[in-house]
Order: structure tokens, then C-alpha cells, then sequence
């Protein structure tokens, strides 16, 4: 499949950024940190960084300056690329480029005893905040005691932290050693949780402790007083604005670089004087001194400004719609059009609402035979022309071709395009067809139409709707969606007002398979309408949503048990349960995704994996990117 093919064409057609073990004997810094060492206002580097830094053999040494532009429709500091020009997140472990293992990160190393039941990690002695205060272990412990274990900021703590129904335990025999212990083997932990996001509170394991006391009622007997005289209408709001990254600039980061002004137009950030990364010649990174986010009003804004080479790195945004019009002006904007993959298993996927309250149509939903209908109503073959210039596979929405889970008839079930045993499947339903065959109506005489809000980023969502609208129209049912943003989607589909939703088909990869539960199963949250109700009572242990029927308990409990077990007879129980059923109706996978970055920019891989499973670019070291002369 084409998901190998880009795999092999990763490893011969492009170097990447790698973390060696050997550390320079000497180190340096850029010119505008060497002035302030100069004029006293920050300790010598000696002392900013850790006893053992990150060291990464970059594709080429770069050199120190320059403002890096990037654009985004966010409203607060992050944005897609700002995310990862400014460093990305910062995990214990990252993935490595072909997302197939992890490599040191904040954490010099991971030890994992033999029955998967205890991590200790081992973070990097004298490394520190932002702000120069040390990273300890006491973070983590806060991060354990005072954010999980407190009900308020944590009602029910992530299911994939309590495995066997009990949860992890966290200790600190020292400063810089940090011990997880799980009831039962938990192997997904390595994999999944300890280089991604997932589960943490805020999207970060360690959160500084010195800062966020002052916020916290264990520290601050005032808490409440203080966030209402804030202007917050409790404690733990005020907590979790200030503990998140993207909205407060003065919390202490572990990030290449710190936001330091941020306006209605712009976000700008400055590098991080204690970053605790350098270079295989002992240069302290980022190469890069700012980086600019431009806030642009919607994304076709942003379309416009990388043909006119507004900006020197665009990815996030970028349409493969957009490929040949990027490609048109990239010798007079003086880029350059990278090919990256997107790493989904489907570009987008369509769910009907299990708990719609109308019930006629509940039924209809809760019927495998109506998304079997829906699915072979999609000519996949035509969209992959139209939209992808036929460089994606059409499939059915499951794990990539590259996943050690994948079998080929996962992919092909009910992905092939026949109106006949669609329309046929509807009739066997029972709804029938208006006089004048335009509509097919429910047995109570209402016609079959949807109308429901999706969130437009990450890829061509509007445009693949267009053609799916078209295509079910054809068997006589209406669709039509609203692009909002996912502040206004989220409450929505968690208060069961959606119908229906699209989503992208991240999360398809070994890596956040046993993690991500949105196409497999359905999950909580803006990104999956399978069944919001049940999926709230299952992740809340029966505290929100309704409990679900059996049939429905038994999918989530197969996912639970490949979740805990890896096993890959479970795996391929629960991908066989996606084929059958089609909790998600998938369109066409392994797209192609545009990366547009100017001539002048340094180290930036010429083939790439572009996916929420790896963390997007955070694999390709951006702290290494640099201005050409």
C-alpha cells in the first residue's frame, strides 16, 4: 500500500534531525543571549543548562537569528504552527520521525520492568523552567497529587490511568526520579502516554509546581477569594487558564521559546534563554531569536497569504486542495511545496448520533444496515480525483495500511460505490421515497434530513462535505453543515444536540489506536457523535450520560481490553467490530499534505509524517530550524 511506499520513501529520500548520546565538550549561545550574560541580567549558560542536555544531530548546524512567520485562525497564543515552530510540547519521551519508537526527550530515559507494571523516569539533573527555576520531580508530584487527585480539577482522572479500575500510583524517590506503578500491566503507557499528550491534565505531565501554588486552595487558603476577585466564578477556573499554555504567556515553559506580547493581530514569541537543547557542536538551541503568529480571519486568509509568501512556514492549515495554486507562485514567493503525509486512515469520517432523542430515526441509526447504506452511497473513487488528484486510497475508515492490526478487508468493507444495494438496504429499512423520488421519508412520513455543525480545520472538510451531501442526496437523504468553532461544537455534541458529526481520521496509527477511541467506539467530546450519552456514562463510571445496552458495553469493553492488553486477537475483535458496524462511514485515506516553506528556511525534512499521532511536527525537531544568509 501506499502507507509502506511513503514509509520506505522516508527513510531514503530524506535525513532527519536525530538525539545522539555523545555530549559536546563545549558549549555556546546566541549573540543576543551572550549580551545579556554581558550586561548581568541572565547567568552564564553553564548554568542554565542541564548537567546532561538533549543533543541532537540536526540535518545541518544552522545559524543564530531571524523572526520566523507563521499564520493561524486561533484566538489565544497557540495555533497549529506557532505550536510547533516555538517547539512543540514537551513530553518525557517524542516519537521518533517514522513514528515507529521514541527517542529522549525531557526525560533522559524510561526504564519499564518486565511485566509492564512500573516506569521510572529519569529526568535531566539541572534543567529548568523558563524562568530558571529547577525542574524537579516535586512538578510531577504536583502534577499527581494536587491536579489528578483533586476532585475538582479532576473528576473522573483519564481511564487509561486507572487500568483494572485502580489508579496509577505516583512517586519521587529523588529530585530527578520520577515512578509510575499500575495495578496491572499497562504497555500502552510507553507508547501512548509518556511521548503524547494523552490523558495528562493541560496536555503536559509536568506543570510548574513554584508558579501554580499560589492558585491552588492546598497552597493558598484564599484561592476563591483571589479568582473571584479575578473575576473568575470559582477557583478551579482560574486554575486551569492559568495552568494552559495557549492562553496564559506568563506561565513558566519547558518550550524553545516563550510568548512574550500578543495583540489582536499578532502573537509573538522570544527564545527560551534555559532551553535545555543543543546542538551535536554544543550550540545552545532554538537557532531562531522570534516567532511571529499572524492572526488571519478565517482559512481562506491564510490560503492567500502563503501564495503572496506572507509566511516562511506553512503546514497546519495548508489544503491539498490548494496544491496546484501553491505550487503556481512558489518561484516569485520564493518557497517550496514539501509533500508530507497526512497519516490518516480516512481523510474525514461521518457519524449518525446512536442517542438522537427523535425516535424513528434512533432506530434507524442504532441499525448497522443504515451506515452500510450511507457508506456505499460515497463514490470514493470520483473524490479521490476530484479533491486529492487520485494521490489517496479510497477505504473505509481504519487503521493505516502501515499498522501491524490492518487486514485488507477492513478497508475495502462496504467502500465500494453501489447505489443499488444502498437504496436497496433503505427500502429493506423501511423508509420509503417521496412522489417525485427526491427524498426518502421515515415510516412516520418525515423526510431524512440532517442538519449539523462541524469544525473546519485540519484539512478539507467543507469541500469533502460538498460531495458527500451530493452523494447522499442521491438516495434521497438531505445533509447540510454549519462550520463553527470547537468552543461552540463541544457543548453541543456533549448536550446530545448533534446528529450527526465529521471528524478527521487521526488516531489511526499503532501509536493512538489504544488510546483515541473517537471512530472505533466513539469517546466524549467535539470529535465523535457515535453516542455522546453512553460515552459520558462510560467514561465518567456512571457519574453523567446514560448507561448503555449491552451491545454497546460489549465494543467498549473489547476496546478496554485491547487497550490493557495489546493483544492482537483483541485488535483485530475490535477492528472487525468497525467493519461490520461502521461506527464512523470513512471517504479516502492516506492523503497527501502540502508543506509550504520558504527557500531560506533550514532543516526541515523533505518528507514527513503530518498527524495528531505523532504530535504533527514535533518528531522533525523544529528547535533546529534556521534562516539561511
Amino acid at each position: 500500500g501506499s502507507g509502506r511506499a511513503a514509509a520506505a520513501r522516508m527513510q531514503d529520500a530524506a535525513t532527519y534531525a536525530t538525539v545522539v548520546d555523545t555530549v559536546p565538550a563545549a558549549f555556546a549561545e546566541s549573540p543576543m543571549l551572550a549580551d545579556l550574560v554581558a550586561a548581568g541580567s541572565l547567568p552564564p549558560l553553564a548554568e542554565r543548562l542541564p548537567e546532561n542536555p538533549q543533543v541532537i544531530q540536526p540535518i545541518e548546524i544552522g545559524r543564530y537569528g531571524g523572526t520566523i512567520r507563521v499564520g493561524d485562525i486561533s484566538t489565544n497564543l497557540g495555533g497549529y504552527d506557532i505550536n510547533w515552530v516555538t517547539g512543540g510540547p514537551n513530553h518525557f519521551l517524542r516519537y521518533t520521525p517514522d513514528l515507529t519508537g521514541t527517542e529522549p526527550n525531557i526525560a533522559s530515559s524510561v526504564e519499564v520492568s518486565e511485566d509492564a507494571t512500573t516506569y521510572t523516569i529519569n529526568l535531566r539533573p539541572g534543567m529548568k523552567w523558563s524562568d530558571g527555576t529547577p525542574l524537579t520531580s516535586a512538578d510531577m508530584m504536583f502534577t499527581y497529587q494536587d491536579i489528578i487527585l483533586n476532585t475538582e480539577l479532576t473528576p473522573a482522572p483519564y481511564t487509561g490511568f486507572r487500568p483494572g479500575g485502580e489508579l496509577m500510583v505516583v512517586t519521587a524517590p529523588d529530585a530527578n526520579t520520577i515512578v509510575i506503578t499500575f495495578a496491572v500491566p499497562n504497555p500502552i503507557f510507553l507508547l501512548s502516554n509518556i511521548p503524547h499528550q494523552y490523558g495528562w491534565p493541560a496536555g503536559r505531565a509536568l506543570h510548574p509546581r513554584h508558579y501554580l501554588e499560589q492558585f491552588h486552595p492546598t497552597y493558598n487558603p484564599n484561592a476563591q477569594a483571589d479568582a473571584e476577585a479575578a473575576e473568575f466564578s470559582t477557583w478551579v477556573e482560574r486554575f486551569q487558564d492559568l495552568d494552559d499554555e495557549a492562553i496564559n504567556p506568563d506561565i513558566p515553559t519547558l518550550k524553545a521559546m516563550i510568548a512574550e506580547e500578543s495583540t489582536t493581530s499578532y502573537v509573538r514569541y522570544v527564545r527560551n534563554p534555559y532551553f535545555w537543547a543543543v546542538d551535536t557542536e554544543g550550540n545552545q538551541l532554538p537557532y531562531i531569536d522570534y516567532a511571529e503568529m499572524e492572526r488571519v480571519q478565517d482559512v481562506q486568509t491564510y490560503h492567500a497569504k502563503i501564495v503572496t509568501g506572507d509566511f516562511d512556514y506553512a503546514v497546519g492549515n495548508a489544503s491539498v486542495l490548494n496544491f496546484a495554486v501553491y505550487q503556481s507562485s512558489a518561484e516569485t514567493a520564493a518557497y517550496r511545496v514539501l509533500r508530507w503525509s497526512s497519516g490518516r486512515g480516512g481523510e474525514n469520517f461521518y457519524q449518525v448520533n446512536l442517542n438522537w432523542p427523535e425516535p424513528q430515526l434512533q432506530a434507524l441509526h442504532q441499525d448497522a444496515r443504515y451506515r452500510q447504506a450511507l457508506s456505499l452511497a460515497i463514490n470514493r473513487e470520483e473524490m479521490n480525483e476530484l479533491l486529492f488528484f487520485g494521490a489517496a486510497i479510497p477505504r473505509q475508515m481504519t487503521v493505516l495500511d502501515t499498522s501491524i492490526y490492518f487486514k485488507q478487508e477492513y478497508a475495502d468493507a462496504f467502500a465500494q460505490f453501489d447505489l443499488e444495494q444502498a437504496n436497496a438496504l433503505l427500502d429493506e429499512l423501511g423508509t420509503t421515497w417521496n412522489e417525485d423520488q427526491t427524498q426518502r421519508l421515515l415510516p412516520n412520513g418525515d423526510p431524512i434530513r440532517y442538519d449539523f455543525d462541524y469544525f473546519n480545520g485540519e484539512g478539507p472538510k467543507t469541500e469533502l462535505l460538498e460531495l458527500v451531501a451530493s452523494y447522499w442526496r442521491e438516495i434521497g437523504i438531505e445533509v447540510q453543515g454549519t462550520p463553527v468553532t470547537r468552543q461552540l461544537l463541544d457543548p453541543r455534541i456533549e448536550s446530545n444536540e448533534e446528529p450527526m458529526s465529521l471528524w478527521h481520521g487521526d488516531a489511526s496509527t499503532d501509536i493512538l489506536l489504544p488510546v483515541d477511541r473517537k471512530w472505533v467506539t466513539g469517546k466524549a467530546g467535539d470529535e465523535c457523535t457515535i453516542a455522546p450519552l453512553w460515552n459520558q456514562w462510560w467514561e465518567t463510571q456512571g457519574a453523567g450520560g446514560e448507561e448503555p445496552p449491552e451491545w454497546y458495553l460489549s465494543i467498549l469493553d473489547t476496546w478496554q481490553r485491547f487497550a490493557e492488553t495489546l493483544d492482537p486477537a483483541v485488535a483485530a475483535e475490535l477492528l472487525q467490530s468497525q467493519a461490520d458496524n461502521l461506527w464512523s462511514i470513512g471517504t479516502v485515506g492516506a492523503t497527501p499534505w502540502p508543506f509550504v516553506v520558504k527557500n531560506n528556511v533550514g532543516n526541515v525534512a523533505e518528507v514527513g509524517i503530518h498527524t495528531w499521532d505523532g504530535l504533527f511536527q514535533y518528531p522533525y525537531h523544529p528547535s533546529t530550524l534556521f534562516f539561511r544568509e
